[in-house]
Parts: C-alpha cells; structure tokens; sequence
C-alpha cells in the first residue's frame, strides 16, 4: 500500500510539512541554467517543492491523485499540475530546461525513471535532485518517537550524491552536490502536526494502532521534552543532501 495515497496524509503534506525547500533550493541555484524556460518538478506531492521554485516557469507531476489534487492551492506560482509517473512523462523530447526530484526520486524506478528525465531535458538541461531527513530537536524525543512506532519496511531507495552520480549514468553527468544541515524555527504545534505526518504513523495506524492514541502521546510527550517554552519556538535541524547533473551530451 503507498503510504502517501490518502486524502489524511495529503492534507498533513499540503500544511504540515515544514518548509526547507526554498532554502536548499537557494543553495544548488547557482548550477542552474542561466535562462529556464520550463522546470519540472517531479513526484511534487501536494506542491511545496513546486512552490519553492518560483520565480521559475515550473510546473509539477505527481503520482499520487489525492496530492495532486491539492497541489494548485498549496503552489500559486506554478504554471500547472499533473498526475502522471515519471517513468513515463507525457512531454516531448527536450520539453524542459531543468527538471527536480525533492525527496521523490527515492520511490521511482531509477532505470525506467532517469532516461525519460534525460529526454525531456534540452542539451545542457539540468536534474536536481535533493532530500532530507526528519527535523530533530536537541534531546532524544525523535529517537524515542521512531522506538514507539517503527518505520514501515523500507519502501524507498536510500540515496546520497555518489548513489545518485551512479544510477544517472550514462544518462547524466555530475555537475555539484552538497551535504547540509539546515536549521528552522519551528513552534511546537507545528512540530507535532508535521510529525503526525511521518510514514511511520501512517504504518502504525495500518497495524491497527488508534491515530488518537499516536496524536495524545506526541501531544503529552512533546510537552515534557520540548526544549524551550511550551508557546516558543525550537530550533528543528534537517540535515539532508542535493544534487546537481548535467544532461550527458
């Protein structure tokens, strides 16, 4: 079962998820084209990613129906979405000067995935690629959360640059990558909301396990280990990776 293909969890995506993008984004910008005149931005979910990309003409594709539903309210700057899978992109060759994949490249088929991307890309097209781990407070609450519901078994391919450099070729050629850790100011209801939203609550309610029950031992636990005043905001640490290749000629 997809663990993104509900209306409960694009609802979570579209306004409770928190919101590096612009600033990993901002930080491989300087490894884009000099002129784009079409991005895309692939496995867009309910349109964060997409919106980050503004002012750039990107448009988004998304899989999931629920997410793509949602997309066009949540990123007002793009220029449209589409639910389709990025193994097989319904564009024309060389439709697109840039194309990214913000956490998603994980759930594709890499060997049916990136030759298409390669096609729609134009000659010195760019791929971006880039994602990051789940925000984390000082202290051990996220261990301990990740204890009482487990991750589901493992649903998406577990990437870094080289990973990434190495899947691409011959399709694509290493252009610049990055590790990073960002920090954001995140309020504690923000944090709890954006952590119901974490696949590893949706398996727990698949095995059974109340949403209620999950929400009231955040909520409770949450209160006794957030790091700073219950009504202030804590510094919540992503730290995660990007990736920029160049169309191989």
């Amino acid at each position: 079962m997809n663990p993104f293909d509900s209306k409960e969890m694009a609802l979570g995506y579209a306004h409770a998820r928190p919101p590096p993008h612009q600033r990993i984004v901002h930080l491989f910008r300087p490894h884009l084209p000099a002129s784009v005149g079409r991005a895309l931005d692939l496995g867009c979910g309910a349109g964060l990613s997409t919106q980050a990309l503004a002012p750039l003409p990107a448009f988004g594709l998304e899989p999931v129906e629920s997410m793509a539903r949602l997309a066009p309210s949540i990123s007002l700057a793009a220029r449209g979405f589409l639910c389709a899978r990025s193994e097989q992109l319904p564009f024309a060759d060389a439709a697109f000067d840039l194309l990214t994949a913000a956490g998603s490249l994980n759930y594709m088929d890499p060997a049916r995935a990136l030759p298409e991307a390669a096609r729609a890309l134009t000659t010195a097209g760019i791929l971006a690629v880039y994602d990051f781990s789940p925000g984390r407070f000082a202290g051990d609450w996220f261990d301990r959360f990740r204890q009482r519901y487990p991750s589901p078994p493992a649903e998406a391919l577990k990437l870094d640059p080289d990973r990434v450099a190495a899947l691409a070729h011959p399709w694509f050629e290493p252009l610049a990558h990055e590790h990073f850790a960002l920090d954001l100011e995140l309020t504690r209801d923000f944090y709890l909301r954006y952590m119901l939203t974490e696949t590893n609550v949706a398996a727990a309610v698949r095995r059974g396990v109340a949403f209620d029950e999950i929400r009231a031992w955040v909520e409770s636990s949450l209160l006794e280990d957030w790091p700073v005043s219950p009504d202030s905001p804590a510094n919540v640490t992503f730290r995660g990776y990007w990736a920029c290749l160049q169309r191989a000629a």
